[in-house]
């Protein structure tokens, strides 16, 4: 594919006329990111509905409001058939959103079919899913049982020009949207796209990835805050102890080192499996009683399962990460 060319994926694909599409984000209803994705959608024929957060809440985690109001202030985003910018957190959008007395309730209330969050200012690799923002906005339309999919840009340039992500993505977008199939598959899964920083011409193509275990290192430095209570003390969490690298084969951070769109799917469940092919977990000689001998038995069985689930290796991966001063300063 040439840069800046138009990508066309329509063959073979019916996409049905009344598709639905939901775009969120987190780094605010004003980020380029978002709205270079609506507008690429909307010139491929696909109709979307915008809910965002009022301005940027990177790393915020899958944190909901519920102890005041949620307030909605219509935005107009080009491409988009409705949009509204909400004082909430990504996933306070999209919950708000799919909601039958939510956002579009009053206009039109026929659900969506797919949601898609981003495109997110800088990587969402290996752990980082667990503090950003973007996958949080697409996890909570996994938790309603919807396909949903995290768009991330390995850049933190403010300045980033994100037309080649956008490009990248629309071809997984467009079949999502014609395949129905493929979305009850994916339903209630995160597709978690991470595309490279390099052009459109340049990127070798899709690649199926486990998540890495990639996280940027605290960087926490004594700071003063106005008016702060005698005898308290603060401190300022930045970037610049730099990131510890994963560079596993076949895992999200490499394939895009590679120049390869990173795609991993990520569950909503995360305990460890009772049953696998290789190990099955006896749960039956567990004892009744809150006892000593109880707690024994449950945390020796605990340990079997997560040694099976390759707990192990996951701890010396962490432990033994490289580490690079490369900020990473939005999830």
């Amino acid at each position: 594919m040439r840069h800046g060319a138009r990508v066309h994926v329509t063959r073979g694909l019916c996409i049905p006329f009344a598709m639905r599409i939901l775009v969120t984000n987190d780094d605010g209803i004003d980020a380029p990111g978002l709205r270079t994705l609506v507008k690429a959608l909307a010139d491929d024929g696909l109709k979307t509905w915008v809910a965002a957060p009022d301005s940027e809440r990177s790393a915020t985690g899958h944190g909901i409001t519920i102890l005041r109001p949620l307030t909605a202030v219509r935005a107009e985003v080009h491409g988009a058939v409705e949009a509204y910018a909400v004082d909430g957190r990504p996933a306070d959008t999209t919950m708000l959103a799919l909601s039958d007395a939510g956002l579009f309730a009053d206009t039109d209330g026929a659900a969506f079919d797919l949601v898609v969050s981003g495109i997110n200012r800088g990587n969402n690799y290996g752990l980082h899913v667990i503090y950003s923002g973007t996958v949080a906005g697409a996890r909570e339309a996994a938790c309603k049982g919807l396909p949903a999919v995290a768009l991330s840009l390995d850049s933190h340039s403010r300045s980033a020009d994100y037309r080649d992500s956008a490009a990248a993505a629309l071809p997984l977008l467009h079949c999502l949207a014609g395949r129905k199939d493929l979305r009850d598959a994916l339903s209630s899964t995160v597709l978690n796209v991470n595309v490279p920083a390099c052009p459109l011409a340049d990127m070798r193509g899709y690649r199926l990835n486990a998540q890495s275990v990639e996280c940027t290192r605290p960087g926490f430095k004594p700071a003063q805050v106005d008016g702060m209570a005698t005898g308290a003390r603060a401190w300022m969490n930045s970037a610049a102890a730099g990131t510890a690298l994963d560079r596993l084969k076949d895992c999200d951070s490499t394939a895009t080192n590679e120049r390869f769109v990173s795609v991993s799917v990520l569950m909503l469940t995360s305990s460890a499996p009772l049953k696998h092919d290789a190990v099955h977990i006896d749960t039956s000689r567990l004892g009744d009683g809150i006892h000593a001998e109880s707690a024994l038995a449950v945390l020796e069985l605990a340990a079997q399962a997560a040694l099976a689930s390759g707990s192990a290796d996951i701890t010396r991966r962490i432990a033994g990460g490289q580490r690079t001063d490369a900020p990473a300063e939005s999830v």
